[in-house]
């Protein structure tokens, strides 16, 4: 009868480790998709990865510009709420800015602004840069896009590719 006993015991320690064993995995595994940023490759162009609730962004993805848009500008499908990022490098890795800090929410909820072409200088236009970001809505999840700016130069005007893209 003892034995009976500590067999079923045994048992039932052993489906209780097997279950806590399968939480833990599968909380590791969903929390690290959940909060890391896509891997951002910038040295070449990429394949444009849209959040959930992306309803687009000027600039677009593949746009090629002769300077940088004074912001980026991404639309959203939901309404926006703390936790949204904007971060963007060049292809020589520079980042140039992240956080919910650096990136606005419009007053209407559903546009996501990040203003940088101010802190560059004219002469260090040119690459290919990679946005990456974080909506916000319900839950977060995370896009990539790219856009090229093709010359170095002065203030001129911005020649910017159409794509069906745009964010409001």
């Amino acid at each position: 009868m003892a034995g009976i006993k500590t067999e079923k015991m045994f048992r039932i320690a052993v489906g209780l480790l097997i279950l806590a064993v399968g939480l833990v995995v599968g909380t590791f595994i969903y929390y690290k998709g959940a909060f890391q940023l896509p891997e951002t490759v910038v040295n070449g162009p990429i394949q444009q990865k849209m959040a959930t609730d992306f309803s687009g962004s000027q600039p677009s993805h593949g746009d090629m510009l002769n300077q940088p848009p004074k912001e980026i500008v991404i639309g959203s499908k939901g309404k926006l709420r703390q936790g949204s990022t904007v971060y963007i490098t060049r292809t020589n890795a520079r980042e140039l800015g992240f956080g919910e800090g650096s990136a606005t929410i419009d007053t209407d909820g559903y546009t996501l602004r990040y203003g940088f072409s101010s802190s560059l200088s004219p002469t260090d236009w040119k690459g290919i840069y990679t946005v990456t970001y974080k909506l916000c809505t319900v839950a977060c999840s995370t896009g990539q896009f790219q856009f090229t700016v093709t010359e170095n130069g002065s203030e001129g005007n911005v020649n910017m590719s159409t794509n069906n893209n745009s964010a409001s």
